[in-house]
């Protein structure tokens, strides 16, 4: 992959050149059924598959996991099927906030998609994740926060609850900037609040299994952004031009139809 034209990739870059990398390996003659991924990294490979597809490559059929995904797949004509359609999948692609180095445990959320993608991928045969090599850190949650969704009703004593749980965690919702008018909450795609913890203040996320299983047991909370034990290979786009490829080497999650 090593060119002198690839010296000194800006982030940008290397995540067109990491999709481009993904649909070259992965999407063959043999993949029909796919599920696309949200986000910067996730919509370059929608256009690098849009244009495959356009070329000639055998018609793949999506499940994507925002509706915003959605409109780009349908604008690069690939065909769009809601997941009770499909079923499973060849395989999915996303891309992550953060990547554990050891065990490919993800942090993602930050495009507020986290529940649609979890449950499109677990029906995944295979989960690539495709970054930038800034996305690989050591401990989880030092660079970004993890995003939690949780249902509009009783937010704030959700909110409390997590405090209780996580009481030297910063945690805020998550609130966006709409027509000139500040804290404007964020809202899913399927109705929710985002709320976002900041593990940094006590060192990152020593136990991504444990605090999955504390956030999921308190009343309120619809899913978190710790994936675990769900992506079998990550993709790396480095600053010299050449991938880096980290294997799992483990049976894949699998939902119910794998």
């Amino acid at each position: 992959n090593f060119s002198p034209r690839f010296l000194k990739m800006d982030a940008a870059q290397q995540k067109q050149l990491v999709a481009e990398h993904f649909v070259k390996e992965y999407i063959t003659d043999e993949t029909t059924k796919i599920g696309l991924g949200t986000g910067s990294t996730a919509k370059c490979v929608v256009d690098v598959l849009g244009d495959k597809i356009a070329a000639g490559a055998n018609q793949i059929i999506a499940v994507c996991t925002s509706e915003a995904t959605e409109q780009q797949a349908i604008t690069k004509d690939i065909v769009t099927r809601p997941l009770w359609a499909v079923k499973y999948l060849d395989v999915a692609v996303d891309g992550a906030d953060e990547i554990d180095k050891r065990t490919l445990t993800l942090i993602k959320g930050a495009g507020g998609a986290l529940l649609r993608e979890k449950l499109v991928e677990l029906q995944a045969k295979l989960l690539v994740i495709v970054a930038d090599d800034s996305k690989l850190v050591d401990v989880l949650g030092l660079k970004h926060k993890l995003p939690v969704e949780v249902v509009k009703f009783g937010w704030e004593l959700t909110m409390e609850r997590i405090k209780l749980e996580f009481p030297d965690v910063v945690v805020e919702r998550r609130e966006v900037l709409h027509r000139g008018h500040p804290h404007i909450p964020f809202v899913t795609d399927e109705g929710h609040y985002m709320l976002d913890l900041d593990f940094a203040p006590i060192g990152g996320i020593e136990n991504p299994n444990a605090v999955a299983d504390t956030l999921k047991h308190i009343p309120g909370v619809v899913e978190h952004g710790l994936f675990i034990d769900m992506a079998t290979v990550a993709l790396l786009g480095n600053p010299d031009g050449t991938v880096r490829k980290i294997q799992r080497h483990v049976t894949p999650p699998g939902g119910l139809y794998t």
